[in-house]
Formats: structure tokens, sequence, C-alpha cells
């Protein structure tokens, strides 16, 4: 259950589909539905049938064993217990190991670029809403970027990538508490999500889908299957300290977040009225596409 839960907490940040698929173009369409659906049925009968040759080749007990000496003295190697890096020992051929070494190292920038858009999107939303200045929501005439916002984004990089750098352990201890606050986050949005068609029919009927299952709107049968996933993957986090969560730390660290992100809605807010631009207003409708 914790290796399922790092694997699963480390992957949050690659729900891109997810994080986007309420504002594409022609949301009510189901052709990119469908699309994805396929997608994730090939991507899960892969990880099936990878994970059977796995504990076929080296057993639950190795899996464990190595894991638990990978950064430790008793590990003979400079690699950490990879899948590409063990299954490139098991197979025996110089041709698979090159090849799952290649197709990682191709695949891994691939997943950086649109997690990059991710960050450049929010500091642009933030701006277009009021939170930010609005020059990071200004769009090049001649590029169509928000140049403003990705190069906000670039410099934070640098900055966080010099951190992880030069201060390894101190890097990913923060790394896993933001995985963590990150559960909680969705976790209110399914709450959020279950509530919608009952406290708010008239925004949810403006949604991309009004359609139920066995009479209960979709989107609130959606939200409280995502709230029960996550708040279990919550549970692992807090339960195993194995995964790096001091929990003292966690619980103030995330005090500190939550008062620094209302403590800046509220100096944005009374910042905008007084420009007569009330930021409440936002989120009191869904867009139109």
């Amino acid at each position: 259950m914790p290796t399922f839960a790092a694997i699963a907490g480390l992957s949050i940040y690659s729900w891109l589909s997810i994080y986007i698929s309420g504002e594409i173009r022609r949301a009510k369409d189901t052709t990119q539905m469908k699309i994805m659906g396929l997608a994730s049925f090939i991507h899960i009968g892969i990880a099936v049938l990878l994970s059977v040759v796995f504990f076929w080749k080296f057993g639950h007990d190795f899996f464990v064993a190595v894991n638990a000496l990978s950064g430790t003295e008793s590990y003979p190697f400079a690699a950490p217990p990879y899948y590409t890096f063990m299954t490139s020992i098991a197979g025996g051929s110089t041709l698979l190991a090159w090849w799952l070494f290649i197709t990682f190292a191709v695949a891994y920038p691939l997943l950086i670029l649109p997690n990059i858009t991710i960050a450049v999107r929010t500091f642009f939303a933030w701006a277009l809403d009021g939170i930010l200045p609005s020059r990071f929501a200004r769009v090049s005439p001649k590029t169509h970027a928000p140049n403003w916002a990705i190069g906000l984004t670039v410099v934070i990089s640098v900055i966080v990538l010099y951190w992880a750098v030069s201060n390894g352990e101190g890097f990913l201890s923060v790394l896993y508490e933001a995985v963590v606050l990150q559960l909680v986050t969705m976790i209110l949005i399914g709450i959020a999500a279950v509530l919608l068609p009952y406290r708010r029919p008239d925004v949810w009927r403006a949604s991309a889908t009004t359609r139920r299952l066995f009479g209960v709107p979709v989107v609130a049968l959606a939200g409280a299957l995502t709230s029960v996933m996550l708040a279990g993957l919550f549970f692992i986090y807090m339960h195993y300290p194995e995964l790096g969560i001091d929990k003292g730390h966690f619980f103030r660290d995330c005090a500190i977040i939550l008062g620094a992100a209302l403590l800046t809605f509220v100096i944005a807010r009374q910042a905008r009225l007084r420009q007569g631009v009330d930021v409440d207003k936002l989120a009191m409708e869904i867009p139109p596409e």
C-alpha cells in the first residue's frame, strides 16, 4: 500500500486531461472522452501485463527488499531500482536496455512540457481573475503567448531547480508535503462536485454535462468516488512515516500555506475593489465556451 500511494501521489501532477477537461472547446463532445478512454484502457492493460512479468521475474519479496536497501550503504548500484534499470539487468539484452533508456529519456521531457503549461496557465488565470497584476495575463501580439506568465514560471522553476540540486533532502520533504496537500485540494474539489447539482443547480445545468446515472448526477458520483479514493491515499501517507511525511511539520506547513493564500486573496480583493472590480463574482457562473 505505501508503494501504491507513492506512485499514485507523484502521478497527480500528470493528470493533465482532468485539469483541462472542463475548459476545452466542445467540452460536451464525447469524441475526446472516447479517445482518452481508449488510451486509458491500453495503458492499464500494459501496466497490468508489465506488473505480472515483473512479479513473475523478481517476486514481491525481492521488490520489497531492493527498495528497502536503496539509498543505504548496502545497496550495490549507483542507480535506484527503477523498472528500466531492473528490467535491463533481468532481460540480459543490451538492445532492450538501450530501448528502455532511450524511451524513458525521450518521454520525460515530453511530460515536463505540459506540466510547465499548467504553471503558466495558473499564473495567467490568477492575473485574469485579478489576483495577480494584470500584466501576467497579457498575450503577445507576435507570439500569441502570455510571455509575462511564462517568464515568471521560468524564474521560479530555476530557483526551485537550484534548491533541489543544492538541498535534495529538504526539497524532497517539501515535495512529499506538496503531494499530500494536493490530495486535500482535490478532495475539496470532489466534495464541491458532489454539492454542485444540489447547491447550485443553475450552474450545474450550464456545465459540460447534466447526465445522470441511476438518477444521481454523474458529476456528483465522480466527485464522491474521487474524494473517497484520495482520502484513502491521504490516510496511507499519514499512516506510514516511511513515505516521508512528518505530521507535525505537515500541519504546520499547511497552515502557513493556507494563511498565505488567504492573505494574498484578501489583499488582491481589496485592491480590486478600490478599482471597481468585485473578484467574488468571478466564481458565480461557469464562463461560456
